[in-house]
């Protein structure tokens, strides 16, 4: 019986302790919850960049530009890597390399392709096209010009951001002053291949075809007696130091395009192929209303350096410009309607 009381008592005193513990402790700490692991930004989508001709040119700003805009309304989305004014490719090149994507976006020349091209490439140095002003204001009119040369491009895995021209100043740096058609008989002309070529052949020159890089030893040397040139290209390849004429002839409105690899473009999302188009769009306004500005410059520039500008009057140019219509009846007889679609495009832009 005492046993049996003693048990009884350690079995209350183990209870007791047991609730006394349970009151006088405190809980067991709950283990801190772990900070989340920050997730890692996206790596930008980087896309190789090129230009292929010298800094001062327009196109060669605008892409710069763009470049800009792009990366910083991208929030860092899009990177580039840029080689810039030649180190990787000249305009060839460049051209060969966005519709092959070994580049994505930079300089493009149409020009060089008119058995890919067609119609589209032969008009890129066609004499006495649109005019510099109406191209300006008519190029990106709803079914207007854009929008009819795009699809050429497109078709060989180009996409056409910006279709820039030079301005009507374009015309002849030569050794010997040209006031008349008559001046034109027998003069080496370097020119491209081409529309242009089969121009300054109508207007009795002799086209000489010679690389960019040696049009300044052509003239020291005699080798040409003039080129086709614009302002610029006259500035930052000195030609002025062999050539001491420049001839406001208005020949032509040649230009260098902005493209991109058509398959990356598609690739992208649907916000990022609209900031890419509007930042070509608006640094293509840019440069359309800065240059008029640029080519007074130019001038003053050209003449301070001991050049001659000769200025045709309109009365002449309607002579040079009539003299090359037998190339305009060989494309219309070679293109048909894509010819007299195209002329019907470009008449706002006369």
């Amino acid at each position: 019986m005492k046993s049996k009381g003693m048990w009884i008592i350690v079995s209350v005193l183990v209870v007791l302790g047991l609730l006394i513990g349970s009151f006088g402790c405190a809980a067991p700490a709950l283990a801190p919850t772990p900070a989340p692991t920050p997730t890692p930004a996206p790596k930008p989508i980087v896309l190789k960049a090129v230009s292929s001709i010298g800094q001062t040119y327009p196109v060669t700003i605008q892409l710069e530009r763009a470049i800009d805009l792009i990366k910083e309304r991208s929030g860092g989305r899009i990177d580039f890597e840029y080689h810039a004014y030649g180190s990787l490719y000249n305009l060839k090149e460049a051209s060969d390399a966005i519709m092959d994507n070994l580049a994505q976006i930079g300089n493009f020349k149409g020009g060089y392709y008119p058995e890919k091209l067609g119609v589209a490439s032969e008009i890129a140095n066609l004499p006495y096209n649109y005019s510099f002003e109406g191209f300006s204001a008519h190029r990106r009119d709803p079914g207007g010009f854009f929008d009819w040369i795009s699809p050429y491009y497109e078709r060989n895995g180009a996409k056409l951001l910006s279709y820039d021209v030079i301005p009507p100043s374009i015309g002849i740096i030569s050794k010997k002053p040209i006031r008349k058609l008559e001046d034109l008989k027998g003069v080496l002309m370097r020119c491209v291949a081409g529309a242009a070529a089969r121009g300054f052949e109508l207007l009795g020159t002799e086209p000489v075809f010679m690389p960019t890089g040696e049009i300044y030893e052509g003239l020291l040397r005699g080798t040409v007696d003039a080129t086709n040139s614009s302002l610029s290209s006259s500035i930052s390849a000195k030609y002025y130091e062999a050539a001491k004429y420049y001839i406001m002839c208005e020949y032509t409105t040649a230009g260098v395009e902005l493209a991109m690899n058509l398959d990356t473009f598609n690739s992208l999302p649907s916000d990022l192929q609209k900031i890419i188009v509007d930042a070509l769009v608006e640094t293509e306004e840019m440069l359309f209303e800065e240059t008029p500005l640029a080519v007074e410059q130019q001038i003053k520039d050209m003449e301070a350096e001991g050049v001659e500008f000769i200025y045709l009057d309109k009365s002449e140019i309607a002579r040079w410009a009539a003299a090359i219509q037998p190339l305009y009846d060989e494309y219309a007889q070679k293109y048909g309607a894509e010819w007299e679609q195209f002329l019907k495009i470009r008449e706002p832009m006369r």
